[in-house]
């Protein structure tokens, strides 16, 4: 399998910078989803890897209306079946693109877990000469990982389960949900990294693979949420 995954790596590769893609919405870099499926049907084959839609809704924010997704992608001979949420914002009511951008944005994070398009999610994209990525309306999130000064929105959902977070930013928001760190006390966030990386972790100095958040999704998931203290006025 790792030489299918350099395969389709490779023809993402050499399809820079044509395939990339900028999301009006956020900013995040990544591959255009229609440029990895090709790659994905050129390196494995058609029937030799596939996805399921497992949920689609739209929900509404203060932002305005988000399509959202839930898919499984699988690989032949593969057990591991990993799944993602994903999403885009309706626009001009447009319900149908929305569904359509929210599905590949889950495809993407999928794969994601088999390192197929890691260009993206290591940040390298938007670092080529030369390289001006066009911008589409679709989310390409998380291609660039969202700086924790910029405190990534929750998303849409509120209850993912552990193992779809694969950017800092879900990381972030999920332990800030929880109340393991604040939005203005990003250290905790930090020395959880690096003791689960074994290597230092710092808003200018991130590396942590995919693996590497996925298992501190799952620890995160896995803490009891930290109660706030209310504020009253006793009787």
């Amino acid at each position: 399998m790792n030489e299918l995954v350099e395969q389709v790596n490779k023809l993402l590769l050499a399809g820079e910078p044509g395939n990339i893609t900028k999301a009006d919405t956020n900013g995040y870099v990544g591959y255009e989803p229609q440029s990895l499926i090709d790659a994905m049907n050129e390196g494995f084959g058609l029937g030799n890897w596939g996805f399921e839609e497992l949920s689609s809704e739209t929900v509404d924010n203060e932002k305005g209306t988000l399509a959202v997704a839930q898919v499984r992608v699988w690989l032949k001979d593969i057990d591991f079946k990993p799944f993602a949420w994903g999403q885009s914002r309706v626009t001009r009511g447009d319900t149908g693109d929305a569904k359509k951008g929210a599905q590949t944005d889950a495809i993407k994070k999928a794969l994601a877990y088999f390192s197929i398009g890691n260009r993206a999610y290591h940040g390298l994209l938007d670092k080529k000469p030369g390289n001006s990525p066009r911008t589409t309306q679709q989310s390409s999130k998380p291609a660039t990982p969202a700086p924790v000064s910029e405190v990534p929105q929750p998303q849409a959902n509120g209850h993912q389960d552990a193992t779809v977070a694969v950017t800092r930013g879900d990381l972030y928001t999920r332990g800030e949900e929880k109340g393991l760190w604040s939005r203005t006390s990003p250290d905790k966030f930090y020395a959880w990294a690096s003791s689960i990386s074994a290597r230092p972790q710092s808003k200018n100095a991130w590396d942590m693979t995919v693996s590497e958040m996925g298992e501190m999704a799952k620890r995160i998931y896995a803490e009891p949420e930290v109660k706030k203290a209310s504020a009253g006025v006793g009787k």
